[in-house]
Protein backbone atom coordinates (compact mmCIF):
# COMPACT_ATOMS: atom_id res chain seq x y z
CA UNK A 1 0.00 0.00 0.00
CA UNK A 2 1.48 3.11 -0.99
CA UNK A 3 2.04 6.30 1.30
CA UNK A 4 -0.33 9.01 2.19
CA UNK A 5 1.62 12.12 1.33
CA UNK A 6 0.50 15.04 2.58
CA UNK A 7 -0.86 17.43 -0.50
CA UNK A 8 -0.70 21.20 -0.61
CA UNK A 9 -4.85 21.51 0.37
CA UNK A 10 -4.31 19.59 3.61
CA UNK A 11 -0.70 22.11 3.96
CA UNK A 12 -2.70 25.05 3.62
CA UNK A 13 -5.85 23.92 5.72
CA UNK A 14 -3.10 23.44 8.09
CA UNK A 15 -0.94 26.10 8.43
CA UNK A 16 -4.16 28.15 8.09
CA UNK A 17 -5.20 26.73 11.58
CA UNK A 18 -1.48 26.63 12.85
CA UNK A 19 -1.29 30.51 12.40
CA UNK A 20 -5.02 31.65 13.39
CA UNK A 21 -3.71 29.69 16.67
CA UNK A 22 -0.72 31.97 17.22
CA UNK A 23 -2.34 35.25 15.97
CA UNK A 24 -4.74 34.58 18.33
CA UNK A 25 -2.15 33.65 21.28
CA UNK A 26 -3.23 29.96 21.80
CA UNK A 27 0.11 28.30 20.36
CA UNK A 28 0.60 25.04 20.67
CA UNK A 29 3.86 24.11 21.70
CA UNK A 30 2.94 21.21 24.12
CA UNK A 31 3.34 18.12 22.19
CA UNK A 32 1.78 14.82 22.32
CA UNK A 33 2.55 11.33 20.86
CA UNK A 34 0.18 8.80 21.17
CA UNK A 35 1.34 4.92 20.28
CA UNK A 36 -1.25 2.95 19.35
CA UNK A 37 0.02 -0.35 19.22
CA UNK A 38 1.02 0.14 23.25
CA UNK A 39 -2.62 0.74 23.72
CA UNK A 40 -3.54 -2.60 22.41
CA UNK A 41 -5.27 -1.63 18.92
CA UNK A 42 -4.63 -3.92 16.31
CA UNK A 43 -7.05 -2.53 13.53
CA UNK A 44 -7.41 1.14 12.11
CA UNK A 45 -10.77 0.25 13.29
CA UNK A 46 -9.61 0.36 16.48
CA UNK A 47 -7.07 2.77 16.58
CA UNK A 48 -9.89 5.14 14.71
CA UNK A 49 -12.54 4.71 17.81
CA UNK A 50 -9.91 5.03 20.50
CA UNK A 51 -8.34 8.53 19.05
CA UNK A 52 -11.69 9.44 18.92
CA UNK A 53 -12.64 9.00 22.59
CA UNK A 54 -8.83 9.78 23.33
CA UNK A 55 -10.01 13.55 22.11
CA UNK A 56 -12.63 13.20 24.10
CA UNK A 57 -11.13 12.39 27.40
CA UNK A 58 -8.57 15.24 26.17
CA UNK A 59 -11.50 17.78 25.44
CA UNK A 60 -13.26 16.95 28.86
CA UNK A 61 -9.96 17.40 30.99
CA UNK A 62 -9.60 20.93 29.50
CA UNK A 63 -13.48 21.66 30.15
CA UNK A 64 -12.77 20.73 33.69
CA UNK A 65 -10.38 23.06 34.03
CA UNK A 66 -12.29 25.56 31.87
CA UNK A 67 -9.78 26.13 28.94
CA UNK A 68 -9.75 26.54 25.65
CA UNK A 69 -9.59 23.53 23.14
CA UNK A 70 -7.04 24.19 21.17
CA UNK A 71 -4.80 21.27 19.09
CA UNK A 72 -3.41 19.83 15.96
CA UNK A 73 -2.95 16.33 14.88
CA UNK A 74 -0.85 14.11 11.74
CA UNK A 75 -1.33 10.39 11.79
CA UNK A 76 1.88 8.27 11.12
CA UNK A 77 2.75 4.39 10.58
CA UNK A 78 5.86 3.09 11.08
CA UNK A 79 7.67 -0.44 11.00
CA UNK A 80 8.59 0.53 14.84
CA UNK A 81 5.58 1.91 16.54
CA UNK A 82 2.96 0.60 13.67
CA UNK A 83 0.31 3.77 13.65
CA UNK A 84 1.03 6.59 16.02
CA UNK A 85 -0.83 10.60 16.18
CA UNK A 86 1.52 13.60 16.97
CA UNK A 87 -0.77 16.28 18.39
CA UNK A 88 0.35 19.41 19.47
CA UNK A 89 -1.68 21.04 22.22
CA UNK A 90 -2.34 24.73 23.93
CA UNK A 91 -2.04 24.53 27.53
CA UNK A 92 -1.08 27.71 29.26
CA UNK A 93 2.03 28.44 30.32
CA UNK A 94 4.01 30.79 32.37
CA UNK A 95 4.48 33.38 33.45
CA UNK A 96 1.62 33.69 36.17
CA UNK A 97 1.48 34.71 39.70
CA UNK A 98 2.47 32.37 42.11
CA UNK A 99 -1.43 31.80 43.29
CA UNK A 100 -2.77 31.25 40.25
CA UNK A 101 -3.02 27.23 39.73
CA UNK A 102 -2.77 27.71 35.83
CA UNK A 103 1.26 27.67 36.35
CA UNK A 104 0.72 24.02 36.99
CA UNK A 105 -1.52 23.23 33.82
CA UNK A 106 1.24 21.56 32.38
CA UNK A 107 2.17 19.64 35.02
CA UNK A 108 -0.90 18.18 34.86
CA UNK A 109 -1.05 16.87 31.56
CA UNK A 110 2.19 14.46 31.66
CA UNK A 111 0.46 13.19 35.08
CA UNK A 112 -3.01 13.06 33.35
CA UNK A 113 -0.79 11.67 30.07
CA UNK A 114 0.70 9.07 32.24
CA UNK A 115 -1.87 7.79 33.71
CA UNK A 116 -4.20 7.19 30.31
CA UNK A 117 -3.08 3.93 29.47
CA UNK A 118 -4.09 2.56 32.94
CA UNK A 119 -7.57 4.40 33.35
CA UNK A 120 -8.49 4.12 30.27
CA UNK A 121 -6.87 0.86 28.86
CA UNK A 122 -6.52 -1.20 31.57
CA UNK A 123 -3.38 -1.76 30.70
CA UNK A 124 0.53 -0.64 31.47
CA UNK A 125 1.74 1.18 28.99
CA UNK A 126 3.53 4.28 30.62
CA UNK A 127 5.01 5.63 27.57
CA UNK A 128 2.09 4.87 25.69
CA UNK A 129 1.25 8.42 25.70
CA UNK A 130 4.41 10.99 25.91
CA UNK A 131 4.07 14.53 26.49
CA UNK A 132 7.15 17.23 25.79
CA UNK A 133 6.81 20.59 26.87
CA UNK A 134 7.82 23.65 28.81
CA UNK A 135 7.07 25.81 31.90
CA UNK A 136 6.79 28.67 29.17
CA UNK A 137 4.71 29.26 25.99
CA UNK A 138 7.20 29.21 23.16
CA UNK A 139 5.70 30.25 19.81
CA UNK A 140 8.72 29.34 17.99
CA UNK A 141 8.16 25.15 19.49
CA UNK A 142 4.57 25.56 18.16
CA UNK A 143 5.90 26.31 14.68
CA UNK A 144 8.15 22.87 15.15
CA UNK A 145 5.81 20.83 15.83
CA UNK A 146 3.56 22.12 13.17
CA UNK A 147 6.91 21.04 10.42
CA UNK A 148 6.90 17.55 12.21
CA UNK A 149 3.67 17.06 11.71
CA UNK A 150 4.10 18.24 8.20
CA UNK A 151 7.25 16.43 7.36
CA UNK A 152 5.32 13.08 5.33
CA UNK A 153 5.12 15.89 2.56
CA UNK A 154 4.11 15.17 -1.19
CA UNK A 155 7.14 15.99 -2.80
CA UNK A 156 5.94 16.62 -6.40
CA UNK A 157 4.03 19.33 -5.60
CA UNK A 158 4.98 22.82 -7.28
CA UNK A 159 3.26 25.79 -4.88
CA UNK A 160 4.66 28.06 -7.03
CA UNK A 161 5.81 28.26 -11.24
CA UNK A 162 9.59 29.42 -11.95
CA UNK A 163 7.86 32.19 -14.56
CA UNK A 164 6.15 33.12 -11.37
CA UNK A 165 8.70 33.04 -8.71
CA UNK A 166 10.73 35.74 -7.61
CA UNK A 167 13.98 33.70 -8.49
CA UNK A 168 13.03 32.50 -11.58
CA UNK A 169 13.21 29.32 -9.57
CA UNK A 170 10.29 26.97 -8.64
CA UNK A 171 9.13 26.63 -5.39
CA UNK A 172 8.11 22.79 -3.87
CA UNK A 173 5.68 22.48 -1.03
CA UNK A 174 9.07 20.76 1.08
CA UNK A 175 10.55 24.15 0.50
CA UNK A 176 8.39 25.51 2.52
CA UNK A 177 8.61 23.36 5.48
CA UNK A 178 11.47 23.39 8.21
CA UNK A 179 11.60 19.58 8.26
CA UNK A 180 13.55 16.47 6.11
CA UNK A 181 11.15 14.59 4.59
CA UNK A 182 10.29 11.11 6.21
CA UNK A 183 7.82 8.66 5.06
CA UNK A 184 4.46 8.83 6.86
CA UNK A 185 3.27 5.61 5.89
CA UNK A 186 0.53 3.85 4.69
CA UNK A 187 -2.08 6.04 6.93
CA UNK A 188 -5.87 4.88 6.23
CA UNK A 189 -7.84 6.49 8.97
CA UNK A 190 -10.07 8.80 7.68
CA UNK A 191 -8.21 12.20 8.02
CA UNK A 192 -3.96 12.12 7.54
CA UNK A 193 -3.90 15.50 9.58
CA UNK A 194 -6.39 17.74 11.53
CA UNK A 195 -7.12 20.33 13.89
CA UNK A 196 -9.73 21.54 16.65
CA UNK A 197 -13.19 23.06 15.77
CA UNK A 198 -11.79 26.18 17.37
CA UNK A 199 -9.69 26.41 14.49
CA UNK A 200 -11.81 25.01 11.67
CA UNK A 201 -12.65 27.84 8.30
CA UNK A 202 -16.01 29.01 10.41
CA UNK A 203 -14.08 30.12 13.41
CA UNK A 204 -11.26 31.76 11.00
CA UNK A 205 -14.05 33.41 8.81
CA UNK A 206 -15.21 34.66 12.19
CA UNK A 207 -12.13 35.96 12.96
CA UNK A 208 -12.14 34.40 16.82
CA UNK A 209 -11.69 30.91 17.88
CA UNK A 210 -14.25 30.85 20.37
CA UNK A 211 -17.92 31.09 19.35
CA UNK A 212 -20.02 33.26 21.29
CA UNK A 213 -23.34 32.29 22.35
CA UNK A 214 -25.12 35.96 21.89
CA UNK A 215 -23.35 39.44 21.55
CA UNK A 216 -26.17 42.32 22.47
CA UNK A 217 -23.09 44.30 23.06
CA UNK A 218 -19.64 44.19 24.13
CA UNK A 219 -20.31 42.90 27.90
CA UNK A 220 -22.56 40.16 26.34
CA UNK A 221 -20.32 39.30 23.84
CA UNK A 222 -17.21 38.55 26.48
CA UNK A 223 -20.32 37.11 28.96
CA UNK A 224 -20.95 34.31 25.88
CA UNK A 225 -17.89 32.36 25.46
CA UNK A 226 -17.85 28.88 26.07
CA UNK A 227 -14.97 29.56 28.00
CA UNK A 228 -15.97 30.35 31.45
CA UNK A 229 -14.60 32.89 34.17
CA UNK A 230 -10.83 31.71 34.94
CA UNK A 231 -10.07 31.76 31.50
CA UNK A 232 -11.69 35.50 30.53
CA UNK A 233 -8.96 37.22 31.71
CA UNK A 234 -6.47 36.16 28.88
CA UNK A 235 -9.25 36.13 26.66
CA UNK A 236 -8.95 40.11 27.01
CA UNK A 237 -5.20 39.97 26.77
CA UNK A 238 -5.46 37.84 23.23
CA UNK A 239 -7.76 41.17 22.13
CA UNK A 240 -11.16 39.15 21.33
CA UNK A 241 -13.17 39.78 23.98
CA UNK A 242 -14.32 42.46 21.93
CA UNK A 243 -16.91 42.14 18.42
CA UNK A 244 -15.72 45.46 17.08
CA UNK A 245 -12.39 44.06 17.32
CA UNK A 246 -12.85 41.22 14.85
CA UNK A 247 -12.03 40.70 11.37
CA UNK A 248 -12.30 37.81 9.15
CA UNK A 249 -8.49 35.69 9.29
CA UNK A 250 -6.83 34.83 6.51
CA UNK A 251 -3.38 33.25 6.34
CA UNK A 252 -0.43 34.13 4.84
CA UNK A 253 -0.46 30.85 2.60
CA UNK A 254 -4.06 31.86 1.56
CA UNK A 255 -2.72 35.50 0.36
CA UNK A 256 -0.12 34.33 -1.37
CA UNK A 257 3.08 33.87 0.37
CA UNK A 258 5.54 31.11 -0.91
CA UNK A 259 8.77 32.07 0.86
CA UNK A 260 9.65 30.19 3.90
CA UNK A 261 10.70 33.13 5.44
CA UNK A 262 7.49 34.87 5.11
CA UNK A 263 5.33 31.90 6.48
CA UNK A 264 7.68 31.67 10.02
CA UNK A 265 8.46 34.27 12.70
CA UNK A 266 12.19 35.30 12.64
CA UNK A 267 12.67 33.73 16.03
CA UNK A 268 11.92 30.40 14.14
CA UNK A 269 14.24 30.63 11.50
CA UNK A 270 17.13 32.06 13.73
CA UNK A 271 16.99 28.72 16.51
CA UNK A 272 15.82 26.36 13.05
CA UNK A 273 15.99 27.05 9.47
CA UNK A 274 19.16 30.18 10.17
CA UNK A 275 17.81 31.82 7.33
CA UNK A 276 18.34 35.52 6.86
CA UNK A 277 15.23 37.47 6.95
CA UNK A 278 13.29 38.97 4.08
CA UNK A 279 14.86 42.41 2.78
CA UNK A 280 12.53 44.96 2.49
CA UNK A 281 12.35 45.62 -1.25
CA UNK A 282 13.84 49.05 -2.16
CA UNK A 283 11.43 51.48 -3.84
CA UNK A 284 13.11 54.95 -5.43
CA UNK A 285 12.10 57.95 -4.13
CA UNK A 286 9.71 59.73 -6.70
CA UNK A 287 11.24 62.04 -9.00
CA UNK A 288 9.97 65.59 -8.43
CA UNK A 289 12.00 67.10 -11.08
CA UNK A 290 9.39 69.01 -13.31
CA UNK A 291 11.33 68.24 -16.18
CA UNK A 292 11.36 64.69 -15.13
CA UNK A 293 7.94 64.54 -15.44
CA UNK A 294 7.40 66.36 -18.48
CA UNK A 295 9.86 63.65 -19.95
CA UNK A 296 7.68 60.66 -18.58
CA UNK A 297 4.66 62.00 -19.93
CA UNK A 298 6.23 62.84 -23.46
CA UNK A 299 5.11 66.40 -22.67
Amino acid sequence: MPSRLISEAEFADHYAAAEFAVKSGLPCDTTVTVSWSLLGCRSDTEVQALFTKFLKCMRDWLAQRNLPVVYLYAHEVSARFGTHTHLAVYIPGGPWTPYDQRSEYRTWVRQWAKRYAKRQQQCRAPTAVEVKTRPQETVWLHWLAFSYQMKGYDKSVVVQSAPNAPNGRSVRLGDLIAYEWRDPGPVTLKFRCGHSDSLRPAQRALGCPFTPQHARDDTAWLEGFTVEKPYRQPLAKFGVATRRGLTPFRSSYEDGCRDIRGLYPPEFHRRITRLPPILPIAVPEAETDIDSLMRTLQI
